[in-house]
């Protein structure tokens, strides 16, 4: 202006204004419409805030978003948050029309230069491609182990038309589940074995006792408060003093599981834990048993007390069961802690994904100096990590200034917030190959004090399930072998399941026509490793007549109930040689 040249200066004045009153009518319209909106999430056709799924099943989840009153102008992209729990599941791809090869070649850098976007959007997000007022999202997932599983909210991306202002906000939705563990359905439930008895039994595992049936047991003398129409009057008369009959009476017999859960079991993702195969062995071995009309109870080891679900029968006894799985599998706040890269890693990604807001550097400032630019990756995140642990946890100022040099504290708190969030606080802390910090010398105590809780409370014949990792263990001079042997002195039936590490029951190794991976190889070592191990224990369970079984598959669920089926005849072998 101050040259002369007002046609320039009414264009670049003409621009600003219009600039500012796009970033004005950006910030009023996003505003606008987070005011507006409601949000409502079905699973299964439920919108309830809590819920229950099952581990490895389908789940339908649709999502609506509704802006009363007004439209959608400045939300582009809308995405439904998963927690890792939750995986969705594949969907059908229609393939468009093909391309040459040549023009493919031409088209890859002409559309890198002009920056069109390439991330391809997933099941559970969408982009906004015009105005309007109601959204729905569909898709399906499936839960990937046992536990709580929390959908915390929706996470919405604004844009103005021209993409020139961003501005993202995380909406919470939360809705928590109880995911059961899976249980694998035999299709053949009677015993594999011929019964000994004409009679068929109610159950799989029953023995006679003195009662009221339909078998004759025995004929006694008549005493005193016997009924009248026990008598049984011709055998009376031959013995010439009143004779009463004593009939069978069968009883079904009870199962307990006895599982572990300590910190061992818990290491790793969701779906890749050992106490994922452990609780899915236990539900498995509990839906039989129920189904034959048996009992079932369980004892749930932890790491610092165990839990006792009195045995029950039928469905709703079964669900309890159930549920208290559900509730033993999950991860817990942690006794101990590791700091970690991946701890900081994880714990900072999933605060950009549930509170980007607590990370904006005007509201969450690194350094109050202007040479924050020389502060490390990690050295920001710690700061900024610390101040989040504050405000979520309403610490004080000196405790803030205490998390960014004091790094087990931190990683307490981070372990904790991971926990809250549902995320697998093991997995980020310490390697699945590195867990003896994790194997607690009174893991065999507490397997054995388990034992002998359910030898006192035992009725009778009883049969106890025992699966745990038994790895790192002297097994025959530990507390938990002598426990199996008071188990054994009781007549009471025992077998151990162990779950095995790559989730598959070891096979024989063979290299004929086999072209192997890295990941074959280390997967087959596992096994070897297995079995070399697994040899000694088996032959000090054999002499204690104990069956060992290795987790993993359905044909273990068949070898345990076989095994089972043995002991509820009286038979060392299947050929029926007694004990």
């Amino acid at each position: 202006m101050a040259r002369g040249q007002t046609t320039i200066a009414t264009l670049c004045l003409s621009v600003l204004v219009w600039i500012v009153w796009s970033w004005i009518s950006f910030l009023w319209f996003s505003a606008r419409e987070l005011e507006a909106l409601r949000v409502v999430r079905k699973v299964n056709g439920r919108e309830q805030s809590t819920g229950i799924l099952w581990a490895n099943r389908k789940a339908e989840i649709e999502l609506v978003l509704e802006c009363q009153d007004s439209v959608f102008r400045t939300a582009q992209r809308i995405r439904d948050v998963l927690p890792e729990n939750l995986q969705l599941d594949p969907t059908p791809s229609n393939p468009g029309p093909s391309t040459p090869p040549w023009l493919a070649s031409l088209w890859r850098p002409l559309r890198n230069l002009v920056f069109i976007e390439q991330e391809s959007v997933k099941a559970n997000e969408i982009r906004v491609q015009k105005p309007q007022n109601l959204i729905r999202v569909a898709y399906d997932a499936h839960a990937l182990g046992a536990g709580e599983l929390v959908m915390p909210g929706v996470r919405i991306e604004f844009h103005d038309p021209w993409k020139f202002f961003r501005k993202e906000v995380f909406v919470e939705a939360s809705q928590s589940f109880l995911v059961l563990p899976n249980f694998i359905p035999l299709k053949d439930m009677t015993p594999i074995l011929k019964n000994l008895s004409v009679i068929p039994r109610q159950g799989l595992h029953r023995y006679q006792r003195p009662g009221i049936g339909f078998e004759l047991l025995e004929l006694r003398e008549y005493v005193d408060g016997d009924p009248p129409k026990s008598i049984a009057w011709k055998a009376s008369a031959r013995r010439e003093k009143l004779m009463a009959r004593q009939y069978e009476s069968e009883v079904p017999v009870r199962v307990q599981l006895i599982l572990d859960g300590t910190a061992s079991t818990r290491v790793g993702g969701f779906g890749l834990r050992l106490i994922d195969q452990i609780t899915s062995v236990a539900a498995t071995l509990a839906h039989s048993v129920v189904h034959a009309g048996d009992a079932v109870g369980s004892y749930l080891i932890g790491d610092t007390e165990t839990q006792h679900i009195p045995a029950t029968t039928g469905t709703k006894g079964f669900y309890q069961q159930m549920q208290g799985m559900a509730k033993f599998a999950t991860n817990s706040c942690p006794s101990q802690t590791q700091a970690s890269v991946a701890l900081l890693e994880t714990a900072y990604a999933i605060c950009n994904e549930r509170f980007p807001e607590l990370l904006d550097p005007q509201i969450n400032p690194i350094s109050i100096s202007s040479f924050s630019f020389l502060i490390t990756r990690a050295t920001r995140q710690r700061t900024q990590l610390a101040a989040v642990m504050a405000e979520l946890y309403d610490l004080s100022p000196i405790t803030q200034v205490e998390l960014n040099w004091n790094a087990p504290l931190l990683a307490k708190y981070l372990a904790r917030f991971l926990s809250e969030c549902g995320s697998p606080w093991m997995a980020p802390m310490i390697s699945s190959t590195d867990t003896s910090w994790l194997r607690s010398s009174a893991r065999s105590n507490l397997l054995a004090k388990a034992i002998q809780s359910a030898v006192g409370r035992a009725r009778d014949n009883e049969v106890f399930a025992v699966i745990t990792e038994l790895t790192g263990m002297q097994f025959h001079r530990s507390d938990f072998f002598e426990a199996l042997k008071i188990a054994k002195a009781k007549h009471h039936r025992v077998a151990v399941v162990i779950p095995s590490p790559t989730f598959v029951r070891p096979k024989p190794f063979t290299l004929e026509g086999r072209i192997l991976s890295a990941s074959d190889l280390r997967r087959e070592a596992e096994h070897l490793r297995l079995h070399e191990w697994m040899a000694p224990l088996k032959r000090n369970l054999a002499k204690l007549g104990i069956p060992v079984a290795i987790s993993g598959e359905a044909k273990t669920m068949r070898l345990l109930l076989s095994e089972i089926d043995i002991a509820r005849d009286g038979r060392a072998s299947a050929t029926g040689a007694r004990r």
